[in-house]
């Protein structure tokens, strides 16, 4: 089942992803920083998922033993597991990087934000991730060779002779690569609720603060929208990484033939595929829960004649024009006056 599941997942994660990247790319109004720390996020979400199911497409394609690393060698295992690795951390480390920038979007809006150190952060992250995937090399590099004798029937007639499987050093390397790989997932799934948390309480803030200018439902509808695009995104990551971080931690005192059962393979596919899922989904959620992101992508990719928001505007030009006059003019004379909070909403609007 799941060699028909996992490319139908490889093909909508990559679609999802480079469409996301293409549209931050095409439209300068999607060019903030929240936007370009998520192209990073796509851009190791897409490393995942080609290093991922590619290698298993691979397999499948040269060897009818499951698993079977013949075609990769001691090499291609240790660079599969390293790409794969970098890629893993990235995006927790991306998803995080998100979250604490929302934060000061929404909490700290007073302290100015350089884009430098955003890049500066970024650049750390990929660093750190590939620096850490490295340290799990000996975990897959033992490359062990069996000479297997199979019935002379069919299907077996096919089957090669050699079966090739990498393999760690020892099991103390494999206790460190699963500790390694979970205990930053659940250390930074506590850090990512506790910014939500506070995310959605300088929301509730700016709201209330925001009732002087008279935009209450502008307001409450950017409050909704950031706080349930904030909920969403969360729950989805981590909820789909979390089987595959819990059945590494289960793996660890599990041995003998219970490690090997059919019920346990199986347990390791769904929990593969949930992993994969997640990093295809990622600019779906953006694009139902966030107006600004929707209409992104339309402006992208739809043509004129049925792109729903051009003909909405062409529909109304001769009375929204007035009206946006206006507010220009409102927006740009309350900007000058902090405790209007218009500021606050300027800064939450971007980062949608």
């Amino acid at each position: 089942m799941f060699r028909y599941v996992l490319p139908l997942v490889f093909i909508g994660g990559v679609f999802n992803n480079s469409a996301f990247i293409y549209v931050v790319v095409h439209s300068q109004n999607m060019q903030t920083t929240t936007n370009k720390c998520l192209v990073h996020l796509a851009v190791a979400d897409l490393l995942f998922l080609v290093v991922g199911v590619g290698e298993k497409f691979w397999g499948y394609a040269y060897s009818q033993i499951t698993p079977d690393d013949t075609p990769y060698g001691p090499v291609g295992c240790s660079c599969f597991k390293v790409a794969r690795s970098t890629a893993y951390f990235a995006s927790l480390a991306f998803i995080t990087v998100v979250s604490v920038e929302r934060f000061y979007a929404v909490c700290k809006y007073q302290k100015k934000r350089n884009a430098n150190t955003y890049r500066n952060v970024i650049i750390l992250c990929w660093l750190a991730s590939f620096l850490l995937a490295l340290s799990f090399i000996p975990s897959i590099a033992n490359f062990h060779c069996f000479h297997v004798t199979w019935p002379n029937e069919q299907p077996f007639k096919d089957f090669g002779t050699l079966w090739l499987i990498c393999m760690p050093y020892g099991d103390g390397i494999t206790i460190y690569t699963d500790a390694v790989q979970t205990i930053p997932f659940f250390v930074l799934l506590v850090v990512n609720v506790c910014l939500y948390c506070c995310i959605i309480s300088g929301l509730n803030t700016a709201i209330k603060r925001a009732h002087l200018t008279g935009k209450r439902l502008r307001n409450t509808e950017i409050r909704n929208q950031i706080a349930w695009m904030l909920i969403a995104n969360g729950i989805i990551f981590f909820s789909l990484l979390s089987p595959r971080e819990i059945y590494f931690v289960i793996k660890t005192f599990v041995h003998g033939d219970s490690a090997v059962s059919e019920t346990w393979k199986a347990v390791t596919e769904i929990t593969g595929v949930l992993s994969y899922v997640n990093s295809g989904i990622n600019p779906v959620v953006y694009s139902i829960l966030s107006s600004k992101h929707r209409k992104a992508f339309q402006d992208a990719f739809l043509p004129d004649k049925c792109n729903p928001s051009l003909k909405q505007n062409s529909n109304h030009t001769d009375y929204i024009q007035p009206s946006a006059v206006n507010q220009d003019a409102t927006s740009m004379a309350s900007r000058h006056s902090p405790r209007l909070g218009i500021k606050t909403e300027r800064t939450e609007t971007e980062t949608v």
